[in-house]
């Protein structure tokens, strides 16, 4: 009988270890499929969790084995990053793409960097825009310098010429510009034409809404990126072959007659019943040239009667360009220092970064009439090109001044 209950127990003890190992292995399976946040060990067991721990830095993370990228630990994210291309487009995240991309695999904290950069970069190219759009106006000493501005009541017609109100003036834009001849920068990427030069060109003195334009060494091809805004009074050949001296005046102004004279186009525009005669030149080059350069300005000058105004490459050196009976533009503003240089090699390597490099201010502008005051003067085509530095697209800078009459 004693043996007869042993074995009964033995049986029941055998049981009930049995079902209490199959209750335990139900809780681990309950625990891997329904806790699949937890650790690597149940909480409820404390056995390992048939799934694998999350992955280390080094390890393959990508979903598709086909795309899989390590991750190297302590990578800089910028080296990892491809640098953008002249013509890459900057791509900014649309509402919901992050969770489009979460959705897809992929390291939030990841894409939320690249996404606060990309936001970053594009809220900083908006501001700079908006900062081109405002009408600001520069000190004395900056790279664009305006050095005086007309009446704020003044009321500008959208073509460069402005009409005050008050006291019945009226506003002119000359602008004057040695533009070599068009033909691109040694520091011009290869793929940059001739005709982007002369595009370009165009497009800036556009910009300055001139009544008047006079250009040196200036090929034909200008004429048409020119038109329709402006028309060509005359050209002129200058000791520069193959290149014109060129003189346009905008095409609603009414103009008097075009002769040339010695190294000159000279013409007049009618402003009210009052005839300002214009002047586009490219004198004499050389230090030696300066008796030469003077018999020339002389001439010109003596060609125009009443108000005047003569402009363009004068190539004088510093000792040179006191004329009686006319004001030099520049020395009548006080001769500011941030419109002085129409020449600095130092900066502008339109001849390569071996030329010789001095500053000078070969282009001038001269004034006369006792009702004819200058304004203001300001430089063009002195900001680099296509943002690489020391490109340029002429070797001279452009001078562009203000006047009312």
């Amino acid at each position: 009988a004693r043996r007869g209950l042993h074995s009964w127990l033995a049986v029941a003890c055998c049981v009930t270890l049995l079902a209490a190992t199959q209750i335990l292995m139900i809780a681990c399976v309950h625990c891997t499929l329904l806790n699949p946040a937890s650790r690597n060990l149940c909480e409820a067991c404390g056995l390992p969790l048939n799934r694998p721990p999350a992955p280390c830095p080094g390890e393959l993370v990508a979903d598709d084995a086909k795309n899989r990228t390590p991750v190297q630990p302590g990578a800089d994210s910028k080296q990892l990053l491809k640098p953008l291309n002249a013509n890459d487009r900057l791509v900014v995240p649309r509402k919901n793409q992050g969770a489009k991309r979460l959705a897809a695999g992929g390291d939030p904290t990841t894409q939320s960097k690249q996404g606060q950069a990309g936001a970053k970069r594009v809220k900083g190219q908006r501001k700079k825009k908006r900062e081109k759009e405002k009408i600001m106006l520069p000190t004395t000493g900056s790279k664009v310098n305006k050095e005086a501005i007309t009446s704020a009541s003044s009321n500008e017609t959208g073509d460069g010429t402005r009409a005050d109100a008050t006291t019945k003036t009226t506003t002119h834009v000359v602008a004057s510009w040695n533009i070599a001849g068009c033909i691109p920068s040694r520091m011009a990427p290869d793929w940059w034409t001739a005709d982007d030069n002369a595009a370009a060109v165009a497009s800036i003195l556009m910009e300055t809404k001139a009544s008047v334009v006079a250009l040196q060494e200036a090929p034909m091809e200008i004429i048409e990126h020119m038109k329709p805004t402006y028309r060509l009074l005359g050209r002129q050949e200058s000791h520069a072959r193959g290149v014109w001296i060129m003189l346009f005046v905008r095409s609603d102004i009414e103009t008097g007659k075009t002769v040339t004279v010695g190294p000159a186009v000279v013409s007049s525009i009618v402003d009210g019943g009052v005839r300002i005669g214009v002047a586009s030149v490219h004198l004499m080059f050389s230090k030696e040239g300066a008796d030469t350069r003077r018999l020339q300005m002389n001439e010109i000058m003596q060609r125009m009667a009443g108000h005047g105004i003569v402009t363009g490459d004068t190539n004088m050196r510093a000792k040179e360009g006191k004329i009686d009976g006319w004001r030099d533009a520049w020395v009548a503003l006080g001769r500011p220092k941030g419109s002085r240089f129409t020449w600095n090699s130092r900066e502008n390597w339109y001849h390569g970064p071996e030329a010789f490099k001095y500053v000078t201010r070969y282009d001038r502008q001269y004034s006369r009439g006792k009702d004819l005051r200058i304004q203001s003067l300001d430089l063009i085509g002195n900001s680099t090109l296509l943002e690489m530095p020391n490109l340029y697209l002429s070797d001279h800078y452009g001078i562009c001044c203000t006047y009312t009459l």
